[in-house]
């Protein structure tokens, strides 16, 4: 299976290495809760015993994939896209540890 990526217009890169540290412990924290949740919803017998979610497909290891994505690409020295920018602003954007700086650095 291919996979589509946005390759749409470069911004700034992103040269602070705290960055790159911040989005690291971000990404092992959401590695630890969905485990937490995951241990949390199966029952002794091994069945899902959470009625609330019918079903639905966990999707955090997708989203944990594209972290891993990203922070590889920073690390490689590739830019942040266009479409980066304003998703990491909103995931992060109001964590205690985001700096404010990072605003302007990230467009």
């Amino acid at each position: 299976m291919t996979q589509n990526h946005y390759a749409g217009p470069r911004s700034s890169r992103v040269t602070d290495p705290a960055f790159v540290r911040f989005l690291r412990a971000r990404r092992d924290e959401e590695a630890r809760a969905a485990a937490a949740r995951a241990e949390a919803a199966v029952g002794p017998d091994g069945r899902s015993i959470d009625p609330a979610d019918g079903g639905r497909r966990d999707r955090t290891g997708e989203g944990l994939a594209v972290l891993d994505e990203l922070i590889a690409g920073l690390e490689a020295g590739r830019d942040l896209d266009a479409m980066q920018l304003p998703l990491i602003k909103i995931a992060y954007g109001r964590h205690p540890d985001f700096r404010p700086e990072w605003h302007s650095t990230l467009g």
